[in-house]
């Protein structure tokens, strides 16, 4: 059998390279790096450790909702927008990982 092996590292680097870029392109991949870019944006505009320290304890729900409400209002837009689109992949997120479990329990059926 003639057996070429420049023939066969050609081929073998293209399935490896749209392997890889499945991999990177699938949905959970591309929301993670969202999620982590808007966490980096949100990190520039705020001061994550002041909101930490200067919140009530969240033993006490009534007044960390009053808390988070109103430092979220009396925020700038920016930060706003950036806090809205932190919720888009976290819900995602979650989805994903319900999806997977329920998954997990079809193909253990």
């Amino acid at each position: 059998m003639y057996s070429n092996p420049n023939l066969k590292k050609k081929i073998m680097a293209r399935i490896y390279f749209f392997w890889f870029y499945k991999k990177l392109t699938a949905p959970f991949v591309i929301e993670a790096i969202v999620f982590a870019g808007l966490i980096l944006g949100l990190s520039i505009y705020v001061s994550v450790g002041n909101v930490i320290n200067n919140a009530p304890s969240l033993f006490e729900p009534a007044n960390a909702f009053n808390f988070f409400t109103s430092a979220f209002f009396e925020t700038e837009l920016i930060v706003q927008m950036i806090l809205l689109m932190v919720i888009a992949p976290v819900a995602f997120l979650i989805r994903d990982i319900r999806f997977l479990g329920i998954n997990k329990k079809q193909a253990m059926a």
